[in-house]
């Protein structure tokens, strides 16, 4: 096994237990001593750690806006993007009757991503597995996921609407006290009645964040979820 002297470096926590991360980055195919059971714990210790630090971070967010977000950030494709800055293939053990593709294996990484956070929080517990997921998600945190999640919310808007053969939103600036720093903006579905209102320092910040409102009330009459139309 490689030296994990770097890779507890890389996830800002070093173990009193390095056994726990010698089975984190264990696949099924190399031992039967391996992370199956960390990886369980971990994808609930993860959904759980994020929910916090997003509540923390937005207070002003609403409940909708936050389980997307949440949803962006526990996803395969941000694991894998974690696992590989971590450079955690260099560690992970897996049996030679593996020859995966590209997909298995990044499914392996995000798994053993997961499997690590389990083994923090057993070595250390909950505030230490908070700061170790806060530091592997830094650079996320960096940039503004909210307004990320908010396009994102945009264009599920539209293609809601094809899908369900509706007319396509309407947004609308329904105010503009100061051109330069404030816009509010309406948004509409007439076919299901169905408006919300919302504002930014820009009008696509503003209809981007509408549309994330009117997606929080399709959730709530269960027409919609995460993104799935």
């Amino acid at each position: 096994m490689a030296d994990l002297d770097r890779l507890q470096a890389d996830i800002g926590h070093h173990f009193s237990m390095i056994s726990l991360l010698e089975t984190a980055v264990t696949h099924a195919s190399f031992s039967a001593h391996n992370n199956q059971r960390l990886e369980y714990l971990g994808d609930a210790l993860l959904g759980f750690v994020i929910s916090d630090l997003l509540f923390q971070k937005h207070p002003l967010v609403s409940e909708g806006a936050l389980t997307r977000l949440r949803a962006h950030l526990v996803c395969k494709k941000t694991l894998v993007v974690i696992a590989k800055k971590i450079q955690l293939d260099r560690y992970f053990l897996v049996g030679k009757s593996i020859n995966g593709n590209q997909q298995s294996a990044d499914g392996m990484l995000a798994d053993g991503f997961e499997a690590i956070v389990a083994a923090v929080y057993l070595d250390a517990g909950h505030a230490a597995v908070a700061r170790m997921v806060a530091h592997c998600y830094r650079q996320f945190f960096a940039e503004d996921f909210l307004a990320l999640v908010q396009k994102d919310a945009k264009t599920n808007l539209q293609e809601f609407c094809q899908k369900h053969q509706y007319a396509l939103p309407e947004y609308t600036v329904v105010e503009q006290a100061d051109a330069k720093t404030r816009f509010a903006v309406s948004v509409s579905i007439e076919r299901l009645q169905l408006q919300a209102y919302a504002e930014a320092a820009s009008k696509r910040e503003a209809q981007q964040r509408a549309a994330g409102n009117i997606l929080d009330q399709l959730q709530t009459k269960g027409l919609w979820s995460n993104g799935q139309s």
